[in-house]
């Protein structure tokens, strides 16, 4: 009898204990959900920072903006011109290595590299036609090693197909291009790479320039025989003298390899700091660059038995 009452005596001083651990478990629980809230409400501001951001640099279509020869971004676009024609007709498909560095909010990440493969839409009635195509597969950092993107541009009513690693590898996602998880650690959609696509951005952003910096804000800079990326380049020089808006950029460059009409790396800078040096905004670097290996839909297909898409 003595025994018992001196074991429920005991219980009975454990419950004040355990109540406090089940609260203190609370409270670190009710923290974490808040600080996820916190943290996903600034993530999506970001995001959406960047989206706003990008709309701003490249503000609609500049296309019909003459070139008359007075202002230094005459030098460069027609050459920029004549590149999207070319890769617009010379190459269907290819593959690369990307390495790609990005400022995202105040912290730059990377260099992150990934193999990519890129199909080139080809005419909607051709007999053998084919959508723009994108798949990526992530090789470092080790914390998204193995991440796998598809997306085929009119599939999946627009989304991509994603096999993230980790806790959420179990199943196969599928998202909006633009969505947070889509774009987490990331400043642009998957639907904005390739180097056609930076091409004619960079045709755009130039004719944009082009129409609202006077000749005398804008400097260009053209040198030959640059190394870039193990090739030899022509590098063009972009830079801003005053700051239009917040998101941009003081300095970019194009490295361009003739050879194969393609761009090889592209940078942007920011205005220098504190160091007095221009401050990297982004970078992006196409490596191993082949082209027209003859890529097929089974490129560009989940249920692909090289890749490894969750069923």
């Amino acid at each position: 009898m003595d025994q018992v009452e001196v074991t429920n005596a005991d219980e009975i001083d454990a419950r004040p204990k355990r109540r406090g651990i089940v609260r203190i478990a609370f409270f670190v629980l009710l923290g974490l959900l808040l600080y996820g809230g916190w943290w996903l409400k600034n993530e999506s501001a970001r995001q959406q920072a960047l989206i706003d951001a990008q709309r701003a640099r490249e503000g609609g279509d500049f296309s019909n903006v003459e070139l008359t020869g007075d202002h230094p971004l005459d030098e460069i676009l027609p050459t920029v011109d004549r590149l999207i024609e070319d890769v617009t007709a010379e190459i269907v498909d290819y593959t690369a290595t990307l390495e790609r560095t990005e400022l995202i909010g105040d912290k730059l990440v990377g260099p992150q590299t990934m193999a990519v493969k890129v199909r080139h839409e080809s005419g909607n009635n051709a007999p053998n036609s084919s959508p723009f195509s994108v798949y990526v597969r992530f090789t470092s950092p080790e914390s998204l090693k193995g991440r796998e993107v598809i997306w085929v541009e009119g599939a999946n009513d627009g989304h991509m197909i994603v096999h993230e690693v980790g806790l959420l590898g179990f199943k196969r996602h599928v998202v909006k291009p633009d969505s947070l998880i889509a774009m987490f650690g990331s400043r642009y959609p998957v639907t904005e790479s390739g180097v056609l696509v930076l091409l004619q951005k960079l045709a755009n952003i130039g004719r944009k320039d082009r129409s609202e910096r006077s000749k005398d804000d804008v400097n260009v800079e053209i040198i030959d025989g640059v190394s870039s990326v193990g090739v030899q380049c022509k590098r063009f020089r972009l830079i801003h003298h005053e700051k239009a808006h917040e998101f941009d950029f003081h300095i970019a460059e194009v490295d361009l390899d003739m050879a194969r009409k393609i761009p090889v790396r592209y940078a942007a800078y920011g205005w220098p700091g504190e160091s007095g040096e221009p401050s990297l905004i982004e970078e992006y670097k196409y490596l191993d660059v082949e082209i027209n290996v003859g890529l097929s839909d089974l490129d560009f297909d989940p249920d692909n038995p090289a890749y490894e898409f969750p069923d």
